[in-house]
């Protein structure tokens, strides 16, 4: 299978050769039942150094594709969790109580492109990183840390609410002080 077959934005991955797709199809009550793995190599770039990296992609799937009364009139869109339209022309409930994924089936051929897109996009990482223990970029100055140190002080209070140590709760008011400002003495009578 060519990468262009799935139409994947450059975000999404690349592929720098063909993908191996090992796929089995069988017959089920009103379609088909399609099952396989879809291998290849993938290139992405980490989000902590904005490095490419390749990697190997092996993508599971399992799906059923439905012939539907839309389907036979020519409407080819896959819908996830969709086996038939109801009789006002919308996606009808998916009653079944398996985990495969629903498309609807048209014609006498099958396509897959759709269904592996999805797949494929589900599989990536939301945070892609070209190694477990990446260091990124330098804030101050940019440089690929996994690279070389580049020798810039790092920020001493990096957490946003390192300002509240310095304020302290005042008894009985409910109001909080600066640390270190004087504090009145309860009155006595």
């Amino acid at each position: 299978m060519q990468p262009e077959e799935l139409a994947l934005s450059p975000d999404e991955g690349r592929f720098p050769g063909a993908l191996l797709l090992d796929l089995e199809v069988y017959p089920i009550d009103q379609g088909l039942s399609a099952r396989g793995v879809l291998n290849g190599r993938v290139i992405r770039e980490c989000v902590r150094c904005v490095v490419e990296y390749e990697e190997p992609m092996s993508v599971e799937f399992e799906a059923e594709f439905r012939m539907t009364a839309q389907a036979k009139k020519g409407n080819r869109k896959a819908v996830a969790g969709v086996t038939s339209p109801d009789p006002d022309g919308g996606p009808a409930n998916d009653t079944d109580e398996d985990d495969r994924d629903h498309y609807m089936l048209a014609g006498d051929r099958l396509d897959l492109a759709d269904m592996l897109r999805e797949h494929v996009i589900l599989a990536s990482p939301m945070h892609p990183l070209c190694r477990e223990n990446c260091q990124g970029l330098c804030p101050m100055c940019g440089q690929n840390r996994n690279e070389a140190p580049c020798g810039c002080q790092e920020p001493r209070e990096t957490n946003p609410f390192a300002m509240l140590r310095n304020l302290q709760q005042t008894p009985n008011s409910g109001t909080a002080k600066a640390a270190g400002s004087p504090r009145k003495p309860p009155k006595t009578t």
